[in-house]
């Protein structure tokens, strides 16, 4: 690998004095981070931020003469074969090629079309238009973000961070302190008067699907459980109750929740979340998935939710029943009202469809919450946080591709309705040939904004983001390229983030490379880096 490492020094005084800078820079060096093919080029600019904590401003690869071409994406045998005689028919020249991994599985998830006959992106949206009045969907892409060999340009920024040398916290922060509204990450960086972070978790897109800029999995901040589970997705747990701050990484969490009087009990579907929808499923009675589905809405008219302050102002409206209980348990009230303003310390349970309670109105009733972390019972405390994320990339310093599947990314979930509830934003097969293997090979295997976390042994963790969608400019990386960059780092375990128009990095208030959205995308959450005063 052809490497090129320049320093930039930020000097900090104080009156024990302060370190060589040189020696930092000379005692660690960027490996070579494996996205796009071997041996690139990386040109570094380092910069440290406070102790502890380093910045690398990374440009690896340059541009190698890729184009825009159209591409199906995934296709099953049936569709493969409609596409390939509309395509003689028409006498458009293609070509017939497999994906570029097998699913977690192990079995091939299908072929792609592919025309390359198009001298620029101008052409190719027109022949694509073409197609599409003669029944085809064709994708305008760019080549390197097709998941092909490719030299790049890649844009990287990293922070390393010691944590025992950090005299700081590491800490997430809610949109709009809320579970409704989203924020940038730039604007919540101020808030918190950080010096560098990262956007979190995944999160609700649009109030279709959803309470817009809502985490879309477990949420929990100082001790508090916000969101129940997307069951059986990673989560990263920012642990703050002692005098450092301890990351910790499950490949599965779950919850449970159950309204409770006496030896009686009802099991509640979610909490603060819009009744009846469920993104990225995983949660109890979803349909028509029981598993996790990543960007899938999983719907059930038959809920039972609760609320607290930190939903918002007031409940959602809908047809329901609302029961009210006093920061004591004490009933309120309980009536078909909804929409109803949200007192501090109050806890409201919404029933829909046939879901009731039997409860006596002269006892106290109580929430239990319970928080599963890879299969033991996890004591929410003080100083605990957690966020959803996934795919695990690096389990035990093993690469995790095989976790996949059980996560939300399965090509092949064991309900086939499925292939009528797709949300990707970037999916646009048509509904017919619509499927979970089409949604595979566009999430995981096409090049993507992207960003992730990872803690090696020695307790240094590294956030990373590789920035996309910008032709000639950087192209992203997939999944299993963000767990080859992880591994290259020496990281015992790595979770995937939100990514595409999400991903972002700020230091000192300021993003380190270039959105793929016209601006700076609002969040549900993000994770920050704030030194001590």
């Amino acid at each position: 690998m052809s490497y090129r490492f320049l320093v930039v020094v930020a000097i900090f005084l104080s009156i024990a004095g302060c370190g060589s800078s040189d020696e930092v820079a000379s005692s660690w060096q960027v490996p070579d981070l494996s996205i796009g093919v071997p041996d690139l080029k990386q040109d570094v600019v380092k910069r440290d931020v406070v102790e502890g904590v380093e910045f690398y401003d990374i440009l690896r690869g340059e541009f190698g003469g890729d184009s825009y071409i159209l591409s199906s994406g995934v296709l099953d045998s049936a569709a493969v074969g409609q596409y390939m005689a509309l395509l003689k028919r028409l006498a458009i020249d293609y070509s017939l090629e497999s994906a570029a991994e097998r699913a977690p599985q192990g079995n091939q998830i299908g072929d792609i079309l592919r025309i390359r006959s198009v001298r620029n992106r101008q052409d190719a949206e027109d022949l694509s238009r073409k197609l599409q009045e003669n029944g085809l969907i064709f994708n305008v892409v760019y080549s390197a973000q097709e998941g092909l060999e490719t030299t790049g340009p890649f844009k990287i920024s990293l922070l390393k961070i010691d944590l025992n040398q950090f005299d700081g916290r590491i800490v997430n922060s809610l949109a709009q302190k809320t579970m409704q509204g989203a924020e940038t990450v730039s604007a919540m960086s101020v808030r918190e008067k950080s010096v560098a972070g990262i956007n979190g978790g995944y999160f609700v897109f649009n109030d279709e699907v959803g309470d817009y800029g809502a985490p879309a999995g477990i949420y929990v901040e100082n001790g508090v459980l916000l969101r129940e589970a997307s069951n059986d997705r990673p989560v990263l747990i920012v642990d703050n109750s002692g005098d450092k701050t301890n990351i910790i990484f499950g490949r599965s969490v779950r919850t449970e929740l159950f309204l409770k009087q006496g030896n009686q009990y009802i099991q509640l579907n979610g909490l603060n979340r819009k009744p009846g929808l469920l993104l990225n499923c995983g949660g109890y009675e979803g349909r028509p998935l029981m598993e996790p589905a990543h960007d899938f809405l999983c719907t059930n008219s038959n809920e039972v939710i609760a609320f607290d302050r930190n939903y918002g102002a007031f409940t959602p409206v809908g047809d329901v029943s609302e029961l009210i209980l006093s920061p004591e348990g004490s009933l309120v009230d309980f009536s078909k009202s909804s929409g109803t303003e949200i007192k501090e310390g109050h806890t409201y349970i919404q029933f829909s469809g046939n879901k009731f309670f039997d409860f006596n109105q002269q006892e106290t009733m109580e929430l239990v919450q319970r928080v599963y972390v890879d299969g033991k019972e996890f004591q929410l405390k003080p100083g605990i946080s957690m966020v959803s994320g996934g795919p695990t990339l690096i389990l035990d310093g093993k690469l995790a591709d095989g976790l996949r599947a059980r996560q939300g990314w399965n090509p092949f979930p064991r309900k086939t309705e499925s292939d009528d509830q797709n949300t990707d934003e970037n999916a646009t097969l048509p509904v017919g040939i619509e499927n979970r293997e089409a949604f595979y090979g566009n999430w995981v295997l096409r090049r993507h904004p992207r960003t992730a976390i990872g803690l090696t042994a020695e307790n240094i963790l590294y956030m990373a983001v590789v920035y996309g969608r910008n032709p000639g400019v950087s192209e992203g990386a997939t999944i299993t390229e963000m767990s080859n960059l992880m591994k290259a780092l020496g990281v015992d375990h790595a979770m995937n983030l939100d990514g595409g128009g999400s991903s972002i990095m700020v230091l000192n208030d300021q993003p380190t490379g270039p959105f793929s959205d016209p601006q700076e995308r609002m969040v549900s959450d993000a994770i920050f880096l704030v030194a001590n005063e």
